[in-house]
């Protein structure tokens, strides 16, 4: 678990005319909860970066006023238009205080599917979970070595030691799909068994004989005595219209 330290300031004031006054000077509103009290402070935007701008999971060694705060980012806030980091809230780490975060997923090992041709498709890159500090790791392995073709790695499948996964378990996490030109293949190879088994099956029905006549006709309505199919040996009288040609 990478931490990563950073030295804050303490606002003194609040409010939109000092949090502005903040920005122009090159420097985010932050906030700090979830401890022993609410803290209102500041860090510049470059401390930022290893925090927000990485698709690591770090926690962040805030240091206010000489004091050392372990926390996590809970919440950021964007401008509208510009995408411009507005504002942090952190939550502070407490020793035996559960904490729910969204953690990143990474996949590990070679798809059984993969190697049979198949492609990987990855649909989740964070997962909700509810855990304590001492159980806060970097990242959620997903092992997918045994994940085969056509197959779906869901939520539910997916288990931690201290970690207790707050995500639906019926959301698929990966799957191992079939391509689409595999598929092409096997449709066209089926075509031609089609087609062939249709003129024989056609033929059958053709050369059913009448049940009473022998005449090799077919019953083109369906046989409402027996309920059996059309030419499937009709005991009813020969009416007009009643068999074909």
């Amino acid at each position: 678990m990478n931490t990563i330290k950073i030295e804050g300031q303490v606002r003194k004031t609040t409010g939109q005319r000092n949090a502005k006054d903040l920005r122009n000077e090159g420097r985010i509103p932050c906030t700090l909860y979830g401890g022993i009290e609410t803290i209102s402070f500041s860090l510049g935007k470059k401390d930022l970066k290893g925090i927000v701008y990485t698709p690591e999971f770090n926690v962040a060694a805030i240091n206010l006023d000489g004091k050392e705060h372990k926390a996590v980012v809970k919440e950021l806030q964007f401008h509208p238009t510009t995408d411009e980091l507005r504002h942090v809230d952190f939550m502070e780490l407490v020793d035996g205080k559960t904490i729910t975060l969204e953690l990143p997923v990474k996949f590990v090992g070679t798809s059984i599917g993969v190697r049979e041709g198949g492609k990987f498709i990855s649909k989740m890159r964070k997962l909700k979970v509810k855990l304590k500090p001492e159980n806060l790791v970097g990242h959620l392995e997903v092992n997918i070595s045994d994940l085969s073709l056509g197959k779906t790695i869901r939520v539910g499948d997916l288990s931690y030691n201290g970690i207790e996964i707050m995500t639906s378990p019926n959301i698929p996490v990966c799957s191992a799909i079939i391509p689409r030109v595999v598929k092409e293949e096997t449709t066209t190879a089926a075509a031609p068994a089609a087609a062939a088994a249709s003129p024989a099956a056609a033929s059958a029905a053709r050369d059913w004989p009448h049940p009473r006549t022998g005449d090799v006709r077919v019953c083109i309505r369906h046989c409402r005595v027996s309920g059996r199919p059309a030419g499937a040996g009709c005991s009813r009288p020969q009416t007009a219209g009643a068999w074909g040609a």
